[in-house]
């Protein structure tokens, strides 16, 4: 379900967004617009989702969630700086490559799972990036690709 309560800041939800499979066009249009994001964001059970985009997304007040979406290769959300909960990544079977190349803050725990074509030499990577920005919280790490 999508969340419509949109604040009176152009480019802000309050309180949350899912971005399920059956969002219609205009609001994922909506979403690319958007620059932070209250609550929740969950990106999750898009079996053709091949690709996203948030080129202004600056702020995730609580948890980003990006699960289940079969067909994603990649994703990049490189102007996202704070996320407020947890950053949980998995079950996403095509998932090759990450990038949050300006992320500076995870106020929760780090759940980076079951993606089975991800390296978890990446995963590694990011996670250590993570601890050296002074990133503490806990971590569900396993069964990503062996590589």
């Amino acid at each position: 379900m999508t969340d419509t309560r949109m604040s009176p800041t152009p480019g802000r939800v309050s309180n949350g967004f899912r971005h399920p499979s059956w969002t219609p066009p205009a609001q994922i249009s909506a979403a690319r617009a958007l620059t932070d994001v209250g609550g929740n964001l969950y990106i999750q059970y898009n079996d053709a989702l091949d690709s996203f985009s948030f080129d202004n997304l600056t702020d995730v007040g609580d948890k980003l969630s990006i699960y289940n979406n079969a067909a994603l290769p990649s994703f990049a959300i490189d102007s996202l700086t704070n996320i407020g909960g947890n950053l949980d990544i998995y079950q996403n079977d095509a998932l090759t490559s990450f990038t949050l190349d300006n992320l500076m803050a995870v106020g929760g725990g780090l759940s980076i799972f079951n993606n089975v074509a991800l390296c978890q030499s990446r995963v590694d990577t990011f996670v250590d990036t993570m601890t050296s920005l002074g990133w503490s919280g806990d971590t569900e790490i396993f069964d990503n690709a062996d590589c």
